[in-house]
């Protein structure tokens, strides 16, 4: 299934798919961590970010959360999306790669059936906020 690309040219951009995705629905800010002003070094807002993500999807309350880093070839951008769509409880984990192309890459949505910090040690905070997407199954994919 392709989702949020409706018409060409298509936006495969996280925030755009993000934006398509949540539609009306409000959901509480968890954050963008990388977007502190130290290029994503504040180690204390990637924990708020974390904490933030577990505590609204513990007790069902909608949130986003997003983070970008560097890559190899290019960025790599990932969220969590936890939202009520009709009288259902959703939780989603976008990922969007860099492409050594240069072209835009698509944006992958997942579905999970719980989220929970990853077992300690953690040594990616900054790749996936320490999250485990529970239950992981694709959804669908948005394609430029």
């Amino acid at each position: 299934m392709v989702m949020g690309c409706a018409s060409e040219p298509r936006d495969c951009s996280l925030a755009a798919v993000n934006e398509d995705y949540i539609g009306s629905a409000v959901v509480d800010d968890c954050g963008n961590p990388y977007d502190d002003g130290v290029s994503g070094t504040d180690m204390t807002a990637w924990q708020a970010a974390q904490t933030c993500t577990l505590d609204h999807a513990a007790h069902q309350q909608p949130f986003l959360v997003r983070w970008t880093r560097q890559g190899i070839e290019g960025p790599i951008s990932g969220a969590y999306v936890g939202l009520v769509r009709d009288g259902t409880w959703m939780l989603s984990a976008f990922d969007q790669s860099a492409q050594i192309t240069g072209a835009l890459p698509p944006t992958r949505r997942d579905s999970c059936s719980d989220l929970r910090a990853a077992s300690s040690p953690c040594s990616s905070l900054t790749t996936n906020l320490c999250i485990d997407c529970l239950g992981r199954s694709a959804a669908d994919t948005c394609r430029p």
